[in-house]
């Protein structure tokens, strides 16, 4: 009996030393998506204050949705409901589950995206260590829960409760009613803490953290399908861990602190207590040991007494020890278990007597106690993962120390298990959370680094090592100095002692050269970062790459410059307009004026009509100029590809400027052109009419221009098919420096100042030659002579010579059997018109307004109608349209201001069956309407 009690008074002392090495380790289809789900399961799915739908669930189901491109439907009801509805629900409806084999065969479910942790709630005034104790108890659940099912697959409670939501069973909890509820811990704490409830209290964890997943009804395998791949594709673009960071980051921390003082007092006390009381027992026992065997041989009378002291305390050390929240136990060197705890009993599931002879032992158990053999060295097996009797997975740290009974000598070995499933969690998390940081940084552009208040490098991104070309290894704890050169860490030491000392941010624009030898500049901004409480750690920078928008500005400033500049010329150009505008207009307003005196004579009265209309060709011709060059500013000149008849063109352009010239009296200058080709039918592809504008610009200018000698203009034919045309004078000539700006726009050289025009025509003429598929260039000496060259691609083709179109003179024309309709809002415009046709003996209607028009011409016989586009009450465009629509056949021709191409096009197509352009030429509108009368 002595040396039994020997024994396990040394076990005991042994154990006590164990668990103060072990104490250490205690601190350490369709179009939509609808989601089903709890209106009241914070912070994993609620309404919020404001009646909105919110939680972590949901995020999660809205980021899903983008991923896989679906609309959402959140529809938060009780949870009761929320399952009716899903089994009734066939496509495209998903709810959030904790996994559970049950579960899995009635819906599918994803891959877990998340834990959830079930408490054990009671009244302050009731005591629960473990779930064993909630045994016959009336325990509150949520109906359709999690926990309810548990709770009746382990037989813990007939007695079961069902309410709709944890805030219902939480108010019940505390108004008396009942024992225990039976909640998740982070949605009861949340209520508690909201319904100001202080009589509530979390008693004990029900089982470990459990995975929970999105599900679906057995219809619908695509849609899983996508939510796990659209999962994946969060978690790996990191926004799962911006929603996941947002709902339970703060509210793990402030768990896992509170939890850990708890447990760390706690677990401090029991382990205190034990080795004081163990302690104070080893010493009492051995004294008594001492004394009793002293006095054994004279008192054998006592022996009795003796002995059940010794059992007594026996009992009350081996309390002790299943007293603590270790597991322990211990085995022989023959591997027989000869000591076990009740922690080692309530993990397993069985007592501790039949631990010790291994009856009833699950088979798992019996690997693990076969694994632990005897060593005669000390042994630890770090972050062991086991099931509990329950089937909740836990981690634990196992210790092996090899000891020798005392009395017996034999070889032991004890086995304490500390669990870390809370601390391996906090571990994981915190690991999680430094790798997302550590992505984070990585994934910005920036250069990001950060150095200690010793000006040591401890961290940089990617991107600033890449830069670099440094390796992090051969990187951190250099300083500036050992890196780069000494002006460069001369410069970052100042600009870093600086924000030490003043304690302000550092902001500048740096030139930097990357590894590739590029020159970059930078956006620097360094300032310092601190700890929670305000103490300095260190020097943070990111430095911006605006190389780019550096260069942007250098060339906005550039094109200002050069805005600016234009726009002077631009204003010198609108000065110029003015007075070439006026020019005519002061000819024109002038002679009108002296025509009306009696006294003038027929020569003079013809002298000035002739210089009336040779000034409003002048003035036509400048608007034409300015119209053109309107087009090109615009991008929208055009150009119309045709026959015509080159040498024709060449000898129309001869005898209008030979009559200019001599109407200008230059009759020192003599007029001459060549062709290389004499036929008269010479036949091209080209725009006639551009071309002949080309060449109008070109010989006006050289007549302008030249005084006296000669003006010759002509054309070749180039060895790579193209015709090369030429306008030779022998007047003033250009300057080589002013060569260069002939062409440009607004810009007018010194030799013109004193010369009408607009001083557009080479611009113009420029870009009419571009389009033609050609270029323009210029051969000239000052005082000698200029000559002007382009060419354009020869496209010929055979052609007879046509009849020439006899334009109808308004002599001998008799129309006194024609009505003609005049639409015109301008009664001056009307009477010119009326005037124009006066001799044809036509019957002339005037309607003042489009309406007019219309009610004119359903109501009269009329021939035909000249139509003018801009009038009050209905305009020009609907009265044609109206007009045609109950009478096709009348004839409307467009009389109108707007002179454009694309005007034009654009009458003809509103219905118009002609157009004729203001100024009205009296020839153009009487051959008009001799095609239709």
């Amino acid at each position: 009996m002595k040396i039994s009690i020997l024994k396990h008074i040394n076990t005991l002392v042994l154990i006590s030393f164990v668990l103060l090495l072990n104490s250490s380790n205690i601190l350490a289809h369709n179009d939509t998506l609808i989601f089903l789900g709890d209106r009241d399961f914070y912070p994993y799915e609620f309404i919020d204050d404001n009646g909105e739908a919110t939680g972590f669930n949901i995020d999660m189901i809205n980021a899903i949705s983008k991923v896989i491109n679906i609309e959402t439907d959140v529809r938060l009801l009780t949870w009761e409901d929320a399952l009716k509805t899903i089994n009734k629900k066939r496509n495209n409806v998903v709810i959030c589950l904790i996994y559970s084999k049950n579960r899995s065969e009635k819906f599918y479910l994803s891959k877990p995206f998340n834990i959830i942790s079930y408490s054990i709630f009671t009244r302050k005034d009731l005591i629960i260590n473990s779930l064993d104790d909630i045994k016959g108890k009336r325990i509150i659940v949520q109906k359709g829960d999690v926990a309810e099912n548990y709770l009746v697959e382990n037989n813990y409670s007939p007695n079961i409760i069902e309410v709709k939501n944890h805030e219902s069973a939480l108010k019940l909890l505390s108004s008396g009613k009942h024992d225990c509820a039976f909640l998740s811990y982070l949605n009861a704490t949340h209520n508690i803490k909201k319904l100001k409830l202080k009589n509530i209290r979390s008693s004990v964890s029900a089982f470990p953290s459990k995975e929970y997943c999105f599900a679906t009804n057995k219809t619908d395998t695509l849609l899983i399908a996508k939510i796990n791949n659209a999962i994946d594709i969060l978690k790996n673009n990191g926004e799962y861990f911006n929603i996941y960071n947002k709902w339970f980051t703060e509210l793990e921390k402030k768990n896992i602190n509170k939890s850990s003082i708890r447990d760390f007092i706690i677990i401090g006390m029991l382990l205190f207590i034990s080795i004081i009381i163990i302690i104070f027992l080893v010493w009492l026992l051995r004294k008594k040991v001492k004394q009793k065997t002293q006095e054994i041989n004279k008192e054998l009378n006592q022996r009795r007494k003796i002995q059940e002291q010794l059992l007594s305390s026996e009992k009350r050390i081996r309390q002790i020890v299943d007293l603590v929240p270790l597991i322990i136990f211990a085995k022989d060197e023959k591997n027989n278990i000869i000591l076990a705890n009740k922690a080692a009993s309530d993990f397993m599931g069985i007592s501790s007597d039949k631990i010790l002879t291994k009856e009833n032992i699950k088979e798992k158990y019996i690997g693990i106690l076969e694994k632990i053999k005897y060593s005669d060295k000390k042994q630890v097996i770090n972050k062991y993962s086991i099931e509990n009797a329950n089937g909740n997975e836990r981690i634990f740290n196992i210790t092996m120390i090899p000891y020798t009974e005392y009395s017996s000598k034999e070889k032991s070995t004890l086995v304490v298990a500390v669990d870390i499933t809370r601390q391996n969690q906090i571990e994981n998390s915190l690991t999680k959370e430094k790798s997302i940081l550590h992505s984070l940084i990585n994934s910005i552009p920036d250069l990001i680094f950060y150095k200690d208040i010793d000006g040591k490098y401890i961290g940089a991104n990617k991107a600033f090592l890449d830069f670099y070309n440094f390796k992090e290894i051969d990187f951190l704890g250099k300083t500036d100095y050992e890196l780069y050169d000494s002006d460069r860490a001369d410069y970052q030491f100042q600009s870093d002692s600086e924000i030490l000392i003043d304690k302000k941010t550092y902001r500048g624009e740096t030139w930097d050269v990357n590894k590739n030898g590029d020159k970059i500049i930078f956006d620097t901004v360094k300032k310092l970062f601190i700890d929670d409480t305000g103490n300095i750690l260190g020097i943070i920078g990111i430095c911006r790459d605006i190389t780019e928008r550096y260069e942007t500005t250098k060339l906005l400033k550039k094109a200002k410059g050069k805005a600016e500049k234009t726009d002077k010329f631009k204003t010198a150009f609108l000065a110029n307009m003015s007075h070439e505008i006026r020019t005519p207009l002061n000819s024109i307003i002038g002679f009108s004026d002296l025509l009306v005196d009696p006294d003038l004579t027929t020569d003079q009265k013809e002298e000035y009509v002739d210089l009336i209309n040779q000034s409003g060709i002048s003035l036509l011709n400048l608007i034409d100029e300015i119209l053109d060059i309107s087009k090109i500013e615009a991008g929208q000149i055009q150009i119309n590809q045709s026959e015509c008849r080159l040498n024709k063109i060449m000898n129309e352009l001869y005898y209008s400027f030979d009559g200019i010239k001599n109407n200008r009296h230059k009759d020192n200058v003599t007029l001459s052109y060549e062709t290389e080709n004499k036929n008269d039918n010479f036949t091209i592809v080209t725009d006639g009419f551009r071309l002949k504008q080309i060449l109008t610009n070109l010989i006006g200018n050289a007549l302008k221009f030249t005084e006296e000698g000669y003006i010759k203009f002509g054309y070749s034919i180039t060895e790579d098919n193209f015709l090369q045309f030429y306008v030779n004078d022998s007047g003033i000539g250009i300057s080589e420096k002013e060569k260069n700006l002939v062409f440009d726009r607004f810009k007018q050289l010194k030799t013109n100042r004193n010369k009408e025009g607009s001083g557009l025509g080479l611009a113009i003429s420029k870009k009419l030659v571009e389009l033609l598929g050609g270029e323009i260039w210029v051969s000239s000496v000052k005082d000698k002579g200029t000559t002007f060259y382009f060419k354009i691609p020869l496209v010929e083709i055979s052609a007879t010579k046509p009849a020439d179109k006899k334009t109808k003179s308004i002599e001998g024309l008799n129309w006194e059997n024609k009505k003609i309709l005049v639409a015109e809002d301008n009664e001056v415009n009307y009477i010119l018109i009326h005037e124009m046709l006066r001799k044809t003996n036509a019957k002339i209607i005037w309607a003042k307004n489009g309406q007019e028009a219309v009610d004119i011409c359903k109501k009269d016989d009329v021939n035909a109608v000249l139509m003018d586009i801009k009038m009050p009450v209905l305009d020009g465009i609907e009265a044609t349209t109206q007009i045609k629509s109950f009478n096709k056949n009348i004839p409307i021709i467009a009389q109108t201001a707007y002179a454009l191409d694309e005007d034009k096009d654009r009458l003809l197509n509103y219905g118009c069956d002609a157009y004729l352009a203001k100024p009205i030429i009296l020839n153009k509108l009487i051959s008009t309407l001799n095609e239709f009368l």
